[in-house]
């Protein structure tokens, strides 16, 4: 089993690293800071760097400040390089992190493979589920630490138990993390009630763009880079935002247009029911999960405004016309 090479190559190795994708968000930091934490009682040297910093809202959670930031100096020797919840090469953003031996691991239905080792379990609700089972697997104890980052790993995931990717045992999995000592009260409280006021200044702003289109059952908020001026707010702190329009009854589709850069927009989609808005995504680059993705478009605000909804009008009469055949009209 790919679990059993894993594990192999963990005790065998010295020195490994972990990283995750750009912008992290509360799986990839669960999970890497866990993976972090055993490899620590396995009594090796665990260094966890991303390229991007971690949103402001997890700065309460154990030993986060040992998170670095930027590209990785050169020189630097591990035995093995962790990406977690990666599904290509590029997704971390560091330049020669193809130098290493990589263990990826994902639970994308898109991962492109592209470790040395590869764990890829596309029915797990977040990769802090796998850490959990690769933990136990080893027969390792669990400290309150570890118990606390596997819980936002999941909880975030699933966004706190709300996605249709939340199951019995993601249930079980976190009652016995909460035996272990995390604490669902405490972790509600550092990623939720926490928010300094330029968070909600922000939130504000984001908001009142807020548009619906009913014929497509689409809401749609941007938030432009300006946005940002004489506000106490960074990028980070945008995380969940996207899951106000999605809240609204009636709507399907919730569409966030966050500006990136000159003529550049990450645009994160979430869907109710049935749509894969995964397949809109990859249209442009990008991907994720079935209700829950995101991808970066080149353009003027209108322009890609205007490329992203194209592509998912064509998606919503695709699903339209699916329907009226299996309807057998």
């Amino acid at each position: 089993m790919i679990t059993g090479q894993i594990i192999e190559r963990m005790r065998s190795g010295n020195r490994f690293m972990l990283t995750s994708h750009r912008k992290p968000d509360g799986d990839s930091i669960g999970s890497e800071m866990a993976m972090a934490l055993i490899l620590e009682r396995l009594g090796k040297v665990a260094v966890v760097r991303n390229r991007d910093a971690y949103p402001s809202a997890y700065r309460r959670l154990p030993g986060i400040e040992r998170i670095l930031t930027g590209e990785l100096p050169e020189g630097e020797q591990y035995d093995a390089v962790f990406t977690m919840e990666c599904t290509e090469i590029e997704r971390p953003g560091l330049a020669r992190i193809g130098d290493y031996f990589i263990i990826n691991i994902d639970h994308h239905h898109n991962n492109t493979m592209f470790g040395a080792l590869n764990w890829v379990d596309i029915g797990a609700c977040a990769v802090g589920e796998m850490i959990f089972d690769l933990a136990r697997e080893m027969k390792l104890d669990l400290t309150t630490e570890i118990a606390t980052h596997l819980y936002v790993s999941i909880a975030t995931d699933t966004g706190f138990f709300h996605f249709s990717n939340t199951t019995a045992r993601t249930f079980e999995i976190c009652a016995e993390l909460a035996r272990l000592g995390a604490n669902p009260n405490f972790v509600a409280d550092c990623l939720y009630d926490h928010n300094r006021p330029g968070q909600i200044q922000l939130l504000g702003k984001t908001l009142s763009r807020l548009e619906i289109d009913w014929e497509m059952r689409t809401a749609t908020i941007a938030l432009f880079q300006s946005d940002f001026d004489g506000i106490d707010a960074v990028d980070g702190d945008t995380e969940g935002i996207i899951n106000y329009p999605r809240s609204i009854d009636g709507v399907d589709v919730a569409v966030f247009f966050k500006e990136a850069g000159t003529r550049s927009f990450r645009v994160g989609l979430r869907a109710r029911k049935d749509l894969n808005v995964a397949e809109v995504a990859a249209e442009f680059g990008g991907g994720g999960h079935p209700q829950a993705s995101g991808c970066t478009i080149e353009g003027e605000y209108e322009e890609v405004r205007g490329k992203l909804f194209a592509a998912l009008r064509r998606k919503l009469q695709a699903r339209s016309s699916a329907a009226w055949t299996a309807d057998g009209r």
